[in-house]
């Protein structure tokens, strides 16, 4: 299996536990001992200083001093000894961080430097100049060696931010993180069959098979005795002559009830067919008793 990026030519094979480190050149653990050895000289230095005049530049670069030296400890521990504790992000962080208090610290400390200098080459009355010795001597001395590592500190460190900023790049590109692939599935070694281990597969198989029974052993089948199929039989019989199936009643339609219609009272030839001899016919009784009058 090819693991290697075909455009940057970048190998994604890393150690077991190391997969998140990022591919650095020879030279890089080289530049962070020097930053390393440089941050403790200037630590001398500029605690010297600040124990003797206190200058802000001193006191600053005291403090990126310490910042290195820790941070350098924490990249060589943990790129080396203990890669669970390495994160890209953080070294990135870390680098852009120094790059900007190692500028700060020794462009102030170089101004103050300046300032001494100017002050003891001037310090002249009366023509008889005066010419630093013992202590001032080894503060300046101590400031302008101070000034001067701090500007190769700013150059380490870009250097170092350049290259890892490429190595991370191409980290990236090849698919890789930060964190360690602590969660993969361990690989499964093949396993190895010998020819006498197959051998021994293939006589328990051929015992255990069913042994095979000849087709004279069972004899010649018995000829079929069923009779054929006779579509006459399975006819139904039909019905005697003079037998008619009962047929079920269909309901009759529903129709309302019809209520005739009397004719009405100016026929007398009704009410005489229909009404019994003597009997007053409607149109025979007088206004006055079909309407009795209202008193």
């Amino acid at each position: 299996m090819d693991t290697t990026n075909t455009t940057t030519q970048y190998s994604a094979e890393r150690p077991a536990g190391q997969e998140h480190i990022p591919i650095y050149p020879r030279g890089f653990i080289g530049l962070r001992i020097a930053q390393s050895v440089l941050g403790v000289t200037t630590l001398g230095l500029s605690a010297f200083i600040v124990a003797t005049i206190p200058f802000d530049g001193a006191a600053l670069m005291l403090f990126v001093a310490i910042a290195t030296i820790i941070t350098s400890i924490w990249h060589l521990v943990s790129h080396y000894s203990a890669p669970a504790l390495y994160n890209y992000w953080a070294v990135l962080a870390l680098d852009i961080f120094l790059v900007f208090f190692w500028l700060i610290s020794f462009a102030i400390l170089a101004d103050r430097t300046a300032w001494v200098f100017n002050i003891f080459s001037n310090n002249c009355s009366f023509g008889v100049c005066y010419q630093p010795a013992g202590l001032d001597l080894a503060l300046s001395s101590c400031m302008a060696a101070a000034s001067a590592l701090g500007g190769i500190q700013f150059a380490l460190f870009i250097t170092s931010l350049a290259i890892h900023g490429i190595a991370l790049h191409r980290h990236r590109k090849a698919g890789l993180h930060c964190n360690p692939l602590n969660g993969a599935a361990p690989a499964i070694a093949p396993a190895v069959v010998s020819p006498q281990d197959l051998e021994k597969n293939a006589a328990v198989s051929a015992a255990a098979a069913p042994a095979a029974v000849p087709a004279e052993a069972y004899g010649t089948p018995a000829p079929q005795t069923q009779a054929p199929y006779n579509p006459d039989l399975n006819r139904a019989a039909s019905p005697p002559a003079g037998y008619y199936p009962p047929v079920a009643q269909q309901p009759q339609p529903y129709s309302p009830h019809q209520q005739q219609t009397p004719p009405p009272a100016s026929d007398p030839s009704y009410y005489q067919a229909v009404s019994p001899p003597g009997s007053v016919q409607p149109h025979e009784v007088p206004v006055q008793q079909a309407y009795p009058q209202q008193q």
